[in-house]
This record gives structure tokens, C-alpha cells and sequence, in this order.
């Protein structure tokens, strides 16, 4: 393993950098195809066809994903936001029906687990290229699809909602969305521990 220079976006891009939307968007952009390129390696060629705990991987996440959003909702309801009531019953819905629907995959690629731009180091040089990934702790095989979802999750687009973009549904400390804005923080949001994101 080797030390890697370069700035990690945790509550936004550093002074100067990524400043213009073209720059951001080549951010995501390099996000993206990192994580392309991630999912495309083969486990058998490179010696990890046994790594990780393939087996039963969507059924652990939605049990996870369960477990944080359990522990998200008392907050939620606790700031007596209507809207945020409203969204938290839609949120107990879809937790039950995945839970209910979770599909038994494939043994997959290589998934990282908890891939978003605050684990990855930007290229010092410049946007566009993603010059390391980080925190590997919850990495497996499994369904690449529970990487796009989780990345989805923290990414917050310049025409979304008031609710979205200002909901719980990015981490405190995360910068949210490289391509357009930052997203103001929900009083109603409180930060988790690096540990449940």
C-alpha cells in the first residue's frame, strides 16, 4: 500500500478546486468510471475468488441498511417535520418490501461496500480522476447494483426536492453530490458515526 497525495472531499471541495461546474461534473464523472472499473475485475485473476462473504450479501445489506434507517427514524420523527414524518412512513414501506424482496445473487465482482466520494482521494492534479479508493473494511463480493444504490443515496442533483436535498439522506460529514452542490444540512439529520455509514 502506498501513500497517495491528493484532497478528499469530506464537507466539500478544497478552495480552488473543482470550481467550475464542467470540473465537478468531471469529478462524478471519474467517481463513476472508478467504480466501473472496480466492478469489472475479474476476483479469479487476481487471486480473491474466495475473499469476502458472497453468499446471503443483498439479505445482510437490507438487514443493515434496516438497522440504520431504525435508528435514523426516531430522530426524524422526534423533529415533528410533517414532511419528514410523511417521507419516514414512505422509508418504513420500502424497508419492508425490501426486505421482502431481496433476491438471492450470484456470487459477484468485488464491491466496496460504502462507495462514495468522501473514501476516495481526488487527483491532485486536477477533477476527472480518482487517484485512490479508501476505507475497504466493508468490502466483498456481492451485487455491484448495492454500490450504485449506496452511491446514489449521497447524491444530491441541483433540481432535486428541498426535502431530498436537504433530508437524511446523505451522511453529516459527506460532501454530498461532486457534479452540482452542496446540500444544506437537515436540522432534523443528525450525523451517524463513520462506523453505520
Amino acid at each position: 500500500m502506498d501513500f497517495v497525495r491528493g484532497p478528499i472531499a469530506r464537507d466539500g471541495f478544497p478552495a480552488g478546486y473543482a470550481d467550475q461546474p464542467q470540473e465537478r461534473r468531471a469529478v462524478a464523472e471519474g467517481l463513476i468510471d472508478t467504480l466501473v472499473a472496480l466492478h469489472a475485475v475479474d476476483p479469479a485473476e487476481i487471486g480473491l475468488e474466495s475473499f469476502g462473504r458472497p453468499d446471503g450479501y443483498l439479505t445482510r445489506q437490507v438487514s443493515r441498511w434496516m438497522r440504520q434507517w431504525t435508528a435514523t427514524r426516531d430522530a426524524v420523527e422526534a423533529a415533528g417535520d410533517q414532511g419528514a414524518t410523511a417521507a419516514a412512513a414512505r422509508l418504513d414501506k420500502l424497508a419492508e418490501t425490501l426486505a421482502a424482496q431481496a433476491p438471492t445473487a450470484p456470487t459477484g465482482p468485488i464491491v466496496h461496500g460504502d462507495y462514495r466520494l468522501d473514501n476516495t482521494v481526488l487527483d491532485a492534479a486536477g477533477p476527472g480522476r480518482i487517484a485512490a479508493v479508501l476505507d475497504w473494511e466493508m468490502s466483498t463480493r456481492g451485487d455491484p447494483l448495492a454500490d450504485v444504490g449506496l452511491l446514489l443515496v449521497y447524491w444530491v442533483q441541483a433540481s432535486d426536492t428541498t426535502e431530498r436535498s436537504a433530508g437524511c439522506c446523505r451522511s453529516a460529514r459527506s460532501p454530498v453530490c461532486p457534479a452540482f452542490r452542496p446540500a444544506p444540512r437537515s436540522p432534523s439529520c443528525t450525523p451517524r458515526s463513520p462506523a453505520a455509514t
